[in-house]
C-alpha cells in the first residue's frame, strides 16, 4: 500500500486541488507498482485535467526561438498548409478512382459468384488455362479423379479462402466452419456520404441463422489535424444475427446439476456464457465515450484489430479470392513479411531471460521509464540517461488523455514517470524507489541545474 505521506506529496505535486482528498480515499490506493497510483480516479482526473491544458499548445522550444527564425518557421507552416490542401484533393481523387474501378470490377465479381454457387457452368473457353510452371509438377501428383456424384459449384470456396489467411483464421472456430460453409459470396461497397465502406456476406439457407445477408459497415471521418490530413476510424455497425433455436455460436450452454440440501431433490440448470466466434465480427466493439465509467483496457487494440480485419477482407480477400482459395496468395504474403528481415536486428528471446538472471536491464532493477516530455533539451537528456543505465524509455505523446493515457501508463509499469511542463513552470518527476516499492521520490524543478542531487531522477536511477 502507498503510504499516506507519500501520497500526500503526490497529490500536492499534481494539483493543489487534491489537498482536500480524504484520508479514507488515500488508503484505497493498492499495489506495489507506481501504475496503481495513476489508476486511482482522483489522481488520474487531476493529471488528465493538467494535461488537457497542454493540448494544442506549441512546444516551448518554438516559443523561445529568435524572431527571425520564427518568421521562417511561419513561412514553412504556410507551405505545409498548401501541401495539406493538395493532400486533401489527392485523397478525394483516389477515393473517386477506387469507386470508378469498383464498378468495372463488379461484373467480374458477379461472374465469379455465379460459378462458385453453381448457378453458371463456365464454357470450355472460359475454363481453359495454360499451366503455369509451378502447377505442372503438383497437378501430376494430384490428378483429378472422376466422381460418381456431380458437384455443384465450388464447395466451401469462401470458407477456404478465409481460413487460408492467417489473421482471419484465428477467429474461425470449428463450430464456425459449419456455418461458414453456407457463405456463397462476399461483396463490398463504398458509402455515398462517408469515406467508409460496407462489407456484405451472403449465405444460403442453413441451420444456424435465418439471415441471408450479414453486413458490416465502417464509418470513417476526416482527421481533425489538417497537417496530417487523412481519414480515421469513427465507428462500425453490424447486422444483428437472427440465430435459430439452440444454434447461437456466440454462446455456449453450461449444464449443471444442483441438489437440494433438505429435500435431496436434483434440478438441472442451464447457463449461457459468451463463446469466441467469427460471427462476433458483426457485433463490433464500441469506442468509449466521455460518460463511460468502466472502460475496457484493451478497447484500443480491439478497435484496431476489428478495422484491420475489415480492411483485409476488402483489400485482399475479395479482390483475390481464388488465390486465397488455392493458397497462391500465401507466397506473396510471405515475401512481404520477410523482405526487410534483418538477422542482425532480430533479438532472440533468450536475451531477456539472461538480463533477468543478472538482476535486470537497468541500474537497481529499473527497466522502464515513461517520458511524457515535449521536444526540449531535457527530453534528450532524459533519453540519454535511460540509455546510459540500460533502461527502456517509453515515449508517451503529450496529447494523450483519457483511457489511452491510463493504458499507456499502466501497460509498461514504469519505475519513473516524467511529465513535462512549459519552461516557465516546474517539471514533475515521479520516481519509484526500487528498494522500497511502497514509496517514491518527487523532483519538482524548472531546469536540470535546479534539481538537487538527492531528488534528481538521474541520480536516483
Amino acid at each position: 500500500m502507498v503510504s499516506p505521506l507519500s501520497f500526500d506529496v503526490l497529490r500536492k505535486c499534481i494539483d493543489p486541488g487534491l489537498a482536500s482528498f480524504k484520508q479514507s480515499q488515500i488508503t484505497e490506493v493498492q499495489g506495489n507498482k507506481l501504475s496503481g497510483v495513476f489508476q486511482h480516479p482522483a489522481v488520474l482526473g487531476a493529471l488528465q485535467q493538467r494535461l488537457n491544458g497542454l493540448v494544442g499548445k506549441p512546444s516551448s522550444y518554438i516559443a523561445d526561438l529568435p524572431a527571425d527564425v520564427k518568421r521562417r518557421v511561419d513561412a514553412l507552416r504556410n507551405i505545409q498548409d498548401k501541401h495539406s490542401e493538395l493532400e486533401a484533393k489527392f485523397r478525394e481523387e483516389v477515393l473517386a478512382l477506387e469507386k470508378k474501378y469498383l464498378t468495372q470490377h463488379q461484373p467480374l465479381y458477379d461472374q465469379r459468384a455465379k460459378i462458385v454457387s453453381g448457378d453458371v457452368e463456365p464454357t470450355d473457353a472460359e475454363a481453359h488455362r495454360e499451366p503455369e510452371e509451378d502447377d505442372d509438377e503438383e497437378e501430376e501428383k494430384t490428378a483429378s479423379k472422376p466422381s460418381d456424384k456431380a458437384t455443384k459449384g465450388i464447395p466451401e470456396f469462401w470458407l477456404t479462402a478465409l481460413k487460408t489467411n492467417s489473421a482471419i483464421s484465428e477467429f474461425i472456430t470449428e463450430r464456425d466452419e459449419e456455418a461458414l460453409k453456407a457463405l456463397v459470396n462476399i461483396k463490398y461497397a463504398y458509402l455515398p456520404d462517408n469515406p467508409g465502406f460496407k462489407l456484405e456476406f451472403f449465405f444460403s439457407e442453413n441451420e444456424f441463422f435465418s439471415n441471408t445477408k450479414l453486413e458490416k459497415t465502417y464509418f470513417l471521418i476526416n482527421s481533425p489535424d489538417t497537417s496530417y490530413g487523412d481519414v480515421v476510424y469513427d465507428h462500425a455497425e453490424g447486422t444483428k444475427i437472427e440465430w435459430k433455436e439452440d444454434k447461437d455460436l456466440s454462446v455456449t450452454v453450461e449444464v449443471k446439476t444442483q441438489r437440494h440440501k433438505t429435500t435431496n431433490k436434483t434440478r438441472t440448470v442451464k447457463k449461457t456464457v459468451p463463446a469466441p466466434t467469427f460471427f462476433s465480427f458483426f457485433n463490433p466493439p464500441k469506442p468509449p465515450t466521455e460518460d463511460d465509467e468502466d472502460i475496457d483496457e484493451d478497447i484500443d487494440s480491439k478497435l484496431e484489430m476489428d478495422y484491420e480485419i475489415g480492411e483485409l477482407i476488402k483489400e485482399k480477400i475479395i479482390p483475390h479470392a481464388v488465390d486465397w482459395f488455392t493458397g497462391k496468395a500465401l507466397q506473396y504474403e510471405d515475401d512481404d513479411e520477410y523482405d526487410e528481415f534483418d538477422e542482425d536486428e532480430f533479438d532472440g528471446g533468450d536475451d531477456e531471460d539472461d538480463d533477468d538472471e543478472e538482476g535486470g536491464a537497468g541500474a537497481d532493477g529499473v527497466k522502464h521509464v515513461a517520458l511524457m516530455v515535449e521536444h526540449s533539451p531535457e527530453f534528450i537528456i532524459f533519453w540519454i540517461v535511460c540509455l546510459k543505465i540500460g533502461a527502456t524509455a517509453a515515449f508517451i505523446n503529450t496529447n494523450t488523455t483519457g483511457a489511452s493515457l491510463v493504458h499507456a501508463i499502466s501497460a509498461g509499469s514504469p519505475a519513473c514517470f516524467i511529465i513535462s511542463r512549459p519552461r516557465s513552470k516546474p517539471m514533475n518527476v515521479f520516481v519509484l524507489n526500487p528498494q522500497n516499492p511502497n514509496s517514491f521520490k518527487h523532483a519538482n524543478y524548472t531546469t536540470m541545474s535546479d534539481a538537487e542531487p538527492s531528488t534528481a531522477p538521474c541520480n536516483h536511477l
